[in-house]
């Protein structure tokens, strides 16, 4: 059908009239170039338009990680043995098979992957200890992310004690997520004049839930019910 689409096109190309005037089309591509700039530039001062992400707003955070018990990753099982001097593999699905002597070593080997949670690499740590449940279950939390200290934006960083304060006479409990070590978390805290107690969670999940460094989520039993860029903390409701 398109192979005659096309024949039929070509032998009639000089039918065909461009939709717009010559004159018209500079415009449109300067319009059209300053709209795909406004958008490129938005995004990067703001968040996303539209966030396709495993974190946008509305999304359970423990819910996401959770796993199917009834979709798991199905193994084969190389079992390896020596018989008269050569060896011989046999593979199953579990069990080593019967009617052979004993094996020298097995090998399980993926057949099929499970189900993958859509978001498998976020935890909340402080001092080795996990505080991610605990955290998850709590209401009204509002979170901090600031995924790498040492590339944090100073003007968002300033404008955090005013943020918190907010939150917390709001009734959040603020707390703050990032990669960086908590020397240096304390370093930035007495630098740029605010008080929090820093998580360490993964740079790359961090980045997923927010591309804004600062950048703002607010939590409710896990879930994510608004998210901000620093320029927007000021007008963000609590």
């Amino acid at each position: 059908m398109l192979t005659i689409l096309i024949v039929i096109m070509f032998f009639n190309m000089k039918y065909i009239q461009p939709l717009f005037a010559k004159a018209s089309l500079k415009y449109i591509i300067l319009v059209v170039t300053i709209f795909c700039f406004a958008i490129a530039y938005y995004v990067l001062m703001h968040l996303p338009i539209l966030d396709f992400r495993a974190y946008k707003v509305g999304v359970n955070i423990e819910e996401g990680m959770a796993e199917d018990p009834n979709n798991p990753d199905v193994y084969a099982y190389d079992w390896y043995y020596t018989i008269d001097g050569k060896e011989e593999i046999v593979s199953t699905e579990g069990a080593p098979p019967s009617g052979y002597p004993k094996y020298d070593k097995v090998e399980p080997r993926l057949v099929e992957k499970g189900y993958v949670p859509p978001i498998h690499d976020f935890s909340i740590e402080r001092n080795g200890e996990d505080f991610t449940a605990d955290i998850l279950s709590k209401e009204k939390i509002a979170v901090v992310i600031t995924y790498n200290l040492s590339k944090s934006e100073s003007e968002g960083l300033y404008k955090l004690n005013a943020f918190i304060d907010r939150a917390e006479s709001a009734g959040y409990e603020v707390l703050a997520l990032s990669a960086s070590s908590d020397s240096q978390a304390q370093e930035i805290m007495k630098k740029y004049g605010f008080e929090t107690t820093f998580y360490v969670t993964d740079e790359t999940a961090l980045k997923t839930i927010i591309r804004s460094n600062p950048g703002i989520m607010l939590l409710d039993k896990g879930t994510i019910i608004a998210k901000s860029h620093w320029n927007d903390i000021d007008s963000l409701e609590l």
